[in-house]
């Protein structure tokens, strides 16, 4: 899937055994490329899911000679031209000869490490295959972000978030305000980090859904549903209580406080709890 391939740039296209087209010179150039780019994953989708089995890719690689390695994939017909057409914008369809049953682009594609699209190239000329290369060296040297990595970052940062929060109680019921202060701000940072980590894996990694059963799922959507709408209650008032401890306008900030730290608290917590019933 998608996901599976986060984290490494990939080079695709869409081919089938029985083509004897554009497809033996599209897995030559990718060959060449592997050469090339031993560090790029190659994927090939068949668009002849009917005929090419996993079986049958698996004799296809074998006979062919191709890297084990590499990755074939196929699906329903529809699911091939869903694919190809929307999600790569690339051309496919019933061919008008017994010996080209399918047409398809002979165009590879460049994945990011973001699962982005970063260009289409014709395999048709040496132009389009030095463009890709070009493409392939500029998308390698761009800095990694590890964001399959970044919900395991989320549920720590949500940690520290409640960690921070009731040390810093323990300090303001001792009388130390300054440690209190300082505990509170590291707490905002904690959450700061969290959102701007959480915005960061969604965009890249989507949402992930829970497959629990029975009478854990209604509990986990409880917790989520909860978790989600005070999350969205605490930005503001983790704000306003904290501008009116700067301000020291300390009477209204305890009444603000006395419902901002177990909403902030409670979201927190739950963030750690949602993480290890997905994950």
């Amino acid at each position: 899937t998608r996901k599976d391939l986060l984290g490494r740039v990939w080079v695709t296209g869409f081919v089938f055994t029985r083509c004897a087209g554009a497809c033996p010179v599209m897995m030559s150039k990718m060959y060449g490329l592997h050469k090339a780019f031993p560090q790029v994953t190659y994927v090939a989708f068949s668009v002849d899911p009917a005929h090419d089995t996993p079986e049958v890719l698996s004799a296809y690689v074998k006979n062919n000679s191709l890297p084990a390695e590499w990755l074939f994939a196929t699906g329903t017909y529809d699911q091939m031209q869903s694919l190809a057409k929307d999600g790569f914008k690339l051309s496919m369809g019933p061919g008008s000869r017994p010996e080209e049953p399918i047409i398809h682009s002979d165009r590879l594609i460049v994945i990011d490490r973001y699962g982005r699209q970063r260009g289409s190239f014709t395999t048709a000329d040496m132009d389009g295959m030095a463009r890709l290369e070009e493409t392939l060296k500029r998308v390698l040297a761009e800095p990694s972000i590890p964001v399959t990595k970044l919900p395991t970052v989320n549920a720590f940062l949500n940690g520290f978030a409640g960690f921070w929060l009731i040390v810093g109680l323990i300090f303001i019921k001792a009388k130390k305000p300054g440690a209190h202060k300082a505990c509170m701000l590291a707490a905002l940072a904690s959450s700061a980090a969290f959102l701007v980590s959480y915005l960061t894996a969604h965009h890249f990694l989507g949402s992930t859904p829970y497959r629990g059963q029975g009478a854990l799922r209604t509990v986990y959507f409880t917790i989520l549903i909860s978790h989600t709408i005070l999350a969205a209650l605490v930005v503001p008032l983790a704000l306003v209580t904290v501008y009116r401890a700067f301000r020291a306008d300390f009477a209204r900030h305890r009444a603000i406080a006395t419902w901002t730290f177990p909403i902030w608290l409670y979201v927190s917590v739950t963030g750690v709890v949602i993480y290890f019933m997905l994950y």
